[in-house]
């Protein structure tokens, strides 16, 4: 038990879009909603072509067009669910 106190502690301090090997899919702990928020991250290399003033996109180095990847997003999307459902997301 202890174990799994401290790692959701550590998915409530952090906020990363990472999770496992994971490209485009992330999970963390909301701090508003104090649930499980998951995440899909469709501008994993930070290519946008918006400007807005809270971004923290580089705009110094110039977008590669990149398509998304739908196979590997619906796998990765599966595979948070089913950690989700199952306990084992933050282990």
């Amino acid at each position: 038990m202890a174990e799994t106190s401290s790692a959701l502690r550590a998915a409530w301090q952090r906020h990363e879009r990472r999770w496992a090997d994971n490209l485009y899919v992330y999970a963390v702990v909301s701090r508003r909603s104090r649930g499980v928020s998951v995440g899909v991250n469709v501008n994993p290399g930070k290519e946008c072509n918006f400007d807005c003033l809270y971004c923290q996109v580089d705009r110094a180095v110039a977008p590669r067009i990149r398509r998304v990847d739908l196979d590997r997003l619906a796998a990765e999307l599966d595979d948070v669910l089913r950690a989700a459902a199952d306990g084992s997301l933050f282990e």
